[in-house]
């Protein structure tokens, strides 16, 4: 059975991916959509219509089911997956992401329910706590121009583990990955533990539960791990104010994951 959102969070993800939803849209008052995103590439109404096309490349995603093929560039599957939005006003950007996110939350009838994202099985509940966790993400990166800025909790973030542990495997770079091979255990404080296996060609495959001797274990805070597995913080700053813990038998290995992923995500 694939990992997914606890049944008995199931209508509190609902209502806290429409309280982000709410504060992403309330941030977008008074800017225009041409405003530059800090450290990224993309433009306001760039960055809203990312999020506004999500619902749809998901369903796409669903179609495709395990056919899905890896695109050389993420960075430009995104492009190509909102090109269709028209983004010369923010208005309309805004309402559209409201329209399809709102449309994505009431489809669903059973959290529980297969959803293929990327070739990899995952649940309708686990893609709700993903456009969850976008919003918040996204918004901390609109902070830079339109404030405030959203904190991602310690239930969001453990909400949004399993459908982040279920398509990891999708965003591994082999190469770098085999230099890191090995088994770690990933235990989230508060939740559960994960086991992640890179084999010798840098292969990575993720499992709930002990699995397997480690190599070394991590003990994380899950919103910190988000935080870093997502690029919006450096590892370090954890690992030294003890929110990121690893020991274990070769702890160096573990650390060397954190660079495994591809180019553009």
């Amino acid at each position: 059975m694939t990992p997914s959102v606890k049944q008995s969070e199931w209508e509190w993800v609902k209502g806290q991916l429409r309280q982000e939803l709410d504060a992403y849209c309330n941030q977008l008052s008074g800017l225009t959509g041409r405003e530059q995103i800090p450290n990224l590439d993309w433009d306001v109404a760039e960055l809203t219509a990312h999020l506004a096309s999500l619902p749809g490349v998901y369903q796409e995603q669903d179609n495709i089911a395990d056919g899905f093929v890896r695109p050389e560039s993420f960075s430009q599957f995104s492009k190509e997956m909102r090109a269709h939005i028209d983004t010369s006003e923010l208005a309309p950007v805004k309402e559209l992401l409201r329209s399809e996110m709102t449309s994505f939350i009431e489809a669903i009838d059973n959290p529980d329910d297969t959803r293929w994202v990327y070739g990899c099985q995952t649940t309708n509940g686990n893609v709700a706590a993903a456009f969850m966790t976008e919003l918040i993400i996204h918004g901390m990166d609109l902070a830079g121009v339109a404030g405030p800025m959203p904190k991602l909790t310690t239930r969001q973030a453990l909400a949004a583990v399993p459908g982040l542990m279920v398509l990891s495997p999708v965003f591994v770079d082999a190469a770098k990955a085999a230099k890191a091979a090995g088994t770690y255990h990933v235990r989230f404080k508060g939740g559960d533990t994960w086991t992640q296996h890179i084999s010798d060609s840098g292969v990575l495959d993720v499992k709930l539960g002990r699995h397997g001797s480690p190599d070394a274990t991590l003990l994380a805070d899950p919103a910190t791990f988000l935080l870093v597995a997502l690029g919006r913080q450096n590892q370090w700053v954890p690992a030294l104010t003890g929110k990121m813990i690893v020991w274990g038998r070769r702890p160096w290995k573990l650390m060397a994951t954190a660079d495994i992923t591809v180019e553009g995500v």
